[in-house]
């Protein structure tokens, strides 16, 4: 059964399909904006043959998850000035290009 194998780098995930003809896969549960590394293997009832070459790609981005902590930290900065501080999300699932901080 042809075999996908996309990790990045531990652990692996493998997705069996089953039959000869299908050949493509799609995986869910991969994270977001994530490198992975493939590979496809075909086996035989009794033996694995050798991996294809290995294919490299990334994930799309998704949306980011809160500051770290859901932490955010304000304190005065003058008469007219408040100033705001907090820690990145983890995982930024993307590049971050923009903080936008509510102050009602």
């Amino acid at each position: 059964y042809p075999e996908l194998v996309i990790g990045p780098n531990q652990p692996t995930i493998r997705s069996t399909v089953t039959g000869s003809t299908l050949t493509s896969v799609f995986n869910v549960g991969l994270n977001a904006f994530t490198q992975y590394d493939c590979y496809v293997t075909a086996s035989i009832s009794a033996n694995e043959g050798p991996h294809s070459n290995i294919a490299t790609n990334r994930t799309d981005e998704s949306n980011p998850s809160s500051p770290l902590n859901n932490s955010v930290s304000i304190v005065p900065g003058s008469p007219n000035q408040l100033s705001a501080s907090w820690s990145p999300p983890i995982p930024k699932n993307g590049i971050i290009t923009a903080y936008t901080v509510y102050c009602n």
